[in-house]
């Protein structure tokens, strides 16, 4: 096993102050090592409800200097996470999609139909699955009226239909 070497005395007291008091993995302490390297806060991600890739992910946007209360939630995976802390780099209001009822495939969806339009939130809702997000963002993208299809009850075939015929009409 790799051992962990400091700049400082301070740095590795911190980090042995930390992993004393809970059984951190050892993928877990080294993202602890790596944020305490880069002078974050560690104390906000050391902790063991987080796995080792959503630590990753805080280190990460903490790094980059992001917000990253709006992903500090055990509740999203890592994958969530990046999708959310994507969105923060790019300037994107993350309220929109920001929820663990959304997989991190539909929070991609949003979040890229977002930097399209601001009309991506007429699809940011959890009755829409992934692929009729994938046809009202493809809509966005055609800049057709996708209120005319961004219907839940409708699948993702008909969705696929009506927005074909529409970009037929341009």
């Amino acid at each position: 096993m790799e051992e962990f070497k400091f700049k400082t005395k301070k740095q590795e007291k911190l980090f042995n102050e930390i992993i004393s008091k809970n059984n951190f993995s050892f993928m877990q302490q080294k993202q602890i090592y790596l944020g305490i390297l880069s002078k974050v806060d560690v104390t906000i991600y050391a902790r063991p409800e987080y796995n080792f890739l959503q630590m990753y992910e805080i280190r990460n946007g903490l790094e980059q200097k992001l917000n990253v209360s709006h992903y500090l939630n055990p509740e999203f995976n890592a994958d969530q996470m990046e999708q959310i802390r994507d969105g923060l780099k790019h300037n994107i209001d993350v309220t929109i999609y920001s929820y663990p009822i959304f997989d991190w495939v539909r929070m991609k969806i949003i979040k890229d139909g977002l930097k399209i339009s601001n009309k991506a939130v007429i699809y940011a809702k959890p009755e829409y699955d992934f692929k009729q997000m994938l046809q009202l963002k493809s809509g966005l993208e055609s800049n057709v009226n996708i209120s005319l299809y961004a219907k839940p009850e409708l699948n993702d075939k008909e969705m696929e239909n009506i927005r074909l015929e529409l970009e037929s009409k341009k």
